[in-house]
């Protein structure tokens, strides 16, 4: 049975929409969201918050969202948990290159908080089948 996504690590640097991401995501997805601002507050919870799925943007204030990406992938307890980047700067080149590097998927912002929730419970299950692929033929 596939595992239910309860845990997100959610790094926005912009308070605002730090908000509207955290009301979409706990208020009406259910989940329980660790919000951090900087790229070194995310590297410094991720251990102790044990995310299931991070969900990162890409332009912070101290390093970027894809250097946060590699010091977790470095991380013996980072190396499998599923990374979305949620960010502007989403042309189809940079999409890709995110997913080289090792992203999930890309969230284009402005993004819809009413189908923020369900857009993360379906990236999540495709990991978790793309983990499992036995479980959808059982």
């Amino acid at each position: 049975m596939p595992e239910e996504l309860k845990r997100i690590l959610y790094l926005e640097d912009v308070g605002e929409i730090a908000e509207i991401g955290l009301m979409a995501l706990e208020d009406l997805g259910g989940f329980l969201v660790k919000h951090c601002a900087t790229g070194q507050e995310a590297i410094d919870s991720f251990a102790t918050f044990k995310p299931q799925l991070c969900l990162f943007d890409v332009m912070l204030p101290d390093i970027s969202g894809l250097e946060v990406l590699e010091v977790i992938r470095a991380m013996p307890e980072g190396a499998d948990v599923p990374v979305v980047f949620m960010t502007a700067k989403a042309q189809s080149h940079e999409q890709e290159h995110y997913r080289e590097c090792g992203v999930m998927e890309v969230i284009v912002k402005p993004f819809n908080p009413l189908q923020l929730s369900d857009h993360v419970r379906s990236i999540w299950a495709a990991h978790q089948a793309n983990q499992n692929p036995t479980a959808l033929s059982a």
